[in-house]
């Protein structure tokens, strides 16, 4: 199974990161990065990873933060996925990249702010 799975990832083309094209000179270094562990059943469940196998990273950069979302706890996996709270992306992919563009394109701190607002009643 476990074969399985690592065959799955390399041919998904997941198993590597772009190290040519590094992020932006701008891109924010001092990020925490908090991994969640939810298991193969769960990991399912999070939203924002569909379509992912053995795992997803989700940049806030409101609260300068990179969470983590393991399908397997893995250390490759794990590793792969902090290349990616860096800033750095699969070949031929642009995510992280075009995610910082558009938090600083939405004028970063001031949608920060806006995001805080609670809605009035």
């Amino acid at each position: 199974m476990k074969i399985f799975l690592i065959l799955a990832l390399f041919l998904a083309g997941c198993n590597t990161i772009d190290y040519r094209n590094p992020p932006p000179d701008d891109y924010p270094k001092d990020v925490r990065v908090v991994v969640h562990r939810p298991g193969p059943f769960k990991f399912l469940g999070v939203r924002e990873c569909d379509g992912t196998i053995g795992g997803c990273t989700l940049m806030d950069f409101c609260a300068k933060v990179c969470n983590i979302y393991l399908q397997f706890d893995w250390k490759i996996i794990e590793d792969h996925e902090r290349e990616h709270c860096r800033g750095l992306d699969h070949p031929r992919e642009t995510h992280m990249r075009d995610a910082w563009e558009y938090y600083k394109l939405m004028d970063g701190p001031a949608f920060c702010a806006l995001r805080r607002v609670e809605p009035s009643r």
